[in-house]
């Protein structure tokens, strides 16, 4: 039996989804039963993933394809873009910046702990979603427009 908001938390997504083996779902079942904040979490689960769920689907025209070109007269491919070498002074560039991305990719990945005395806050994602939806509707850089010509 889960009797713990921190046990139970990770498991509300899959509970959602109803793909919890049958003793994690009727622990989560009697944990919901009991505590506001976490059927609050499950409502907020729900609400996010009905938003993500009504996004339009883009679809891609039929006409474009992301295959090598068939062979033209004469049985040859499609004309070959030259490809130069890179000298040793681009080389090494690229290395350091190759170097630099994947330390600052690590360092961004593994965060850090807040300083003390931080106040941490906890990010209402479904509401920002919402608003943000109410707000940008019709605007050109929200509104999505489908290849088709389609809002």
């Amino acid at each position: 039996m889960r009797d713990r908001c921190e046990d139970v938390e990770p498991l509300c997504s899959a509970w959602l989804d109803d793909t919890l083996d049958q003793s994690d779902r009727a622990g989560v079942d009697a944990h919901l039963q009991r505590c506001a904040a976490c059927r609050d979490e499950v409502d907020s689960l729900r609400r996010v993933r009905d938003l993500l769920g009504n996004l339009p689907v883009r679809r891609l025209p039929s006409d474009l394809s992301l295959l090598p070109a068939p062979p033209g007269p004469g049985g040859r491919g499609a004309p070959r873009v030259p490809v130069t070498a890179w000298s040793g002074g681009q080389r090494a560039v690229a290395g350091v910046a190759v170097a630099l991305g994947l330390v600052g990719g690590a360092a961004f990945a593994l965060g850090g702990q807040p300083a003390p005395g931080a106040r941490v806050v906890s990010v209402p994602v479904d509401r920002y979603v919402s608003d943000h939806l109410v707000h940008t509707v019709g605007d050109p850089t929200a509104t999505p427009v489908f290849l088709d010509g389609r809002r």
